[in-house]
């Protein structure tokens, strides 16, 4: 999705542990192969700062990325306001969230602050937990709004969308394209087929009785909408699901029930379930991996290492036990 765009932003909203951090090291990569990728930006919480995460995993891609603290941002703001140009230094850099406070967004009497400059221009920006951003009364948004306006790329990665509220979704597309997502009447707009769009992927994922009658009636309704009537008139992907679909997966589900072969069962049912998910009207701006998509790729299978303490490791151990033991048998101990 993101290289076929008409302009390469993206907005990753996996699940939870699915990899969202290695997937932006991987379009990052991308774009290396296809272009000059000098300056890239990667703004995530302070948390993530200090444990060092995005430093360790861009090694995984051999990119060497160094965190700005308070001076050293001032500094690159400095050096915008004097030379124009942010730093060649800190072009691959880590800001967190808390440096976009007043003083460093709108500056004091000692510095300028970013929105004093001219916007930096990096060839890509990566926005982590992105729904930090959904406020747009903070200094927080006002500051990645400055850098995404001027960057050539960028990818949000936050919480799966449906877990944010429709007005927090609207600022996140709004920022990310605001040229397609326009205000908020365009967002609610498009978004109107796509709780009709939900429900039908739903009916087909359950295959109870009835699920082709109600599935293809939610297409219906999706269609109907005023954005259904302007965008889905044509659309080949409706044409397809119209010609047959749901009678020729309902007749090979039976046949295929009939020899129990239910990979086969799987492959049908998501086939069908990806043609109406692909009519989601945001499916351009939003890549969504869940683990049911991707099987037992992500799954965890955890185990007990028992690792027995050196005579040195055991005596500290003990030490701190009979410490913690004395200060509880102190603190309520009764005479």
């Amino acid at each position: 999705k993101f290289i076929r765009a008409d302009r390469p932003r993206l907005l990753i909203a996996d699940g939870v542990g699915v990899g969202k951090t290695i997937e932006a090291g991987l379009i990052l990569r991308e774009l290396q192969a296809r272009r000059n990728l000098d300056s890239v930006l990667i703004i995530c919480p302070r948390p993530l700062v200090s444990e060092r995460k995005w430093e360790e995993e861009m090694k995984r891609f051999g990119e060497e990325f160094t965190a700005l603290d308070g001076d050293l941002f001032r500094h690159c703001i400095n050096e915008l306001d004097m030379e124009g140009e942010w730093p060649e230094k800190y072009k691959k850099a880590i800001i967190p969230y808390s440096l976009f406070d007043e003083s460093n967004v709108f500056g004091n009497k000692k510095h300028k602050g970013l929105m004093e400059v001219d916007p930096p221009e990096f060839d890509l920006v990566i926005v982590d937990e992105a729904h930090h951003i959904r406020n747009t009364a903070t200094y927080g948004y006002r500051a990645v709004s400055r850098f995404c306006d001027a960057a050539e790329a960028v990818v949000l990665l936050t919480a799966t969308p449906v877990q944010l509220q429709y007005d927090d979704l609207f600022v996140l597309l709004n920022l990310l394209r605001p040229d397609l997502i326009i205000d908020r009447k365009t967002f609610q707009d498009m978004a109107e087929p796509n709780q009709f769009i939900n429900m039908a992927s739903t009916y087909v994922r359950g295959f109870k009785e009835g699920w082709k009658e109600n599935a293809y009636e939610q297409i219906i309704n999706a269609c109907n909408t005023s954005w259904g009537k302007k965008v889905f008139q044509g659309n080949p992907t409706i044409k397809k699901i119209d010609e047959n679909t749901y009678e020729e997966m309902k007749e090979q589900y039976e046949r295929i029930e009939k020899s129990s072969t239910k990979q086969e069962i799987i492959e049908i049912k998501e086939k069908l379930i990806s043609d109406i998910e692909n009519m989601h009207t945001f499916s351009n701006l939003i890549s969504r991996t869940r683990r049911r998509d991707i099987g037992e790729f992500t799954i965890r299978k955890p185990y007990t290492v028992t690792v027995e303490f050196t005579p040195e490791q055991r005596e500290l151990h003990d030490k701190v036990l009979e410490v913690v033991h004395e200060i509880f048998s102190t603190i309520h101990c009764t005479d």
